[in-house]
């Protein structure tokens, strides 16, 4: 028993899988399917892909997580939200031509959390996080995509680095009008 905060002390990793469950529990209305592949374990990097009526944009989004340009092994997880905008047909072509990178996570609407009345991606997002195998984790929603061939090589190589590092970033641009003052810029 932890004294100061009355809970049980749990070993590493049993506090996650008591959230898991939890989550599971409390959100899961139908079970999340898991499409069939061959993503080898101990991956360096696992890739969350979130998506939901992004059929403009997933494939830019995984085609730039694809090439990119790494020494280390790394998975794409996407986890598909129950579009009917083409978006999960595209996500399923892309796991079958890419088993060996690709868990495909196919998710119902009636399993969303949400938050003052709208429907929210926050249990397709945890759910993917609870499933990466990787050391490093990076977020690319399926309306987004990595214009650096070396993003994932750079950002492991500063943060293996630095091991007091928790988080990396950096600047993004936007094609909104709502950035347009600065270029574009988010940073």
């Amino acid at each position: 028993m932890n004294i100061r905060s009355g809970l049980p002390t749990l070993k590493s990793g049993e506090l996650d899988t008591q959230l898991f469950y939890a989550l599971l529990n409390e959100y899961q209305r139908v079970p999340v399917v898991e499409l069939p592949s061959t993503v080898p374990d101990g991956v360096t990097v696992t890739v969350c892909v979130p998506t939901y009526r992004h059929a403009r944009s997933i494939e830019k989004c995984l085609d730039s997580i694809l090439e990119q340009e790494t020494d280390f092994t790394y998975e794409i997880l996407i986890g598909e939200d129950g579009s009917t905008d083409g978006t999960r047909e595209l996500c399923a072509e892309y796991s079958s031509k890419y088993p060996e990178r690709i868990r495909l996570f196919l998710h119902s609407r009636d399993n969303n959390i949400e938050i003052n009345g709208y429907a929210t991606g926050r249990f397709n997002l945890l759910y993917l996080l609870s499933k990466a195998n990787g050391e490093y984790i990076a977020l690319c929603e399926g309306d987004d995509w990595w214009t650096d061939k070396n993003k994932l090589q750079t950002q492991v190589r500063a943060m293996s680095g630095s091991p007091g590092c928790n988080v990396s970033c950096h600047a993004a641009y936007a094609e909104s009008a709502r950035y347009s003052g600065s270029g574009g810029l988010i940073g």
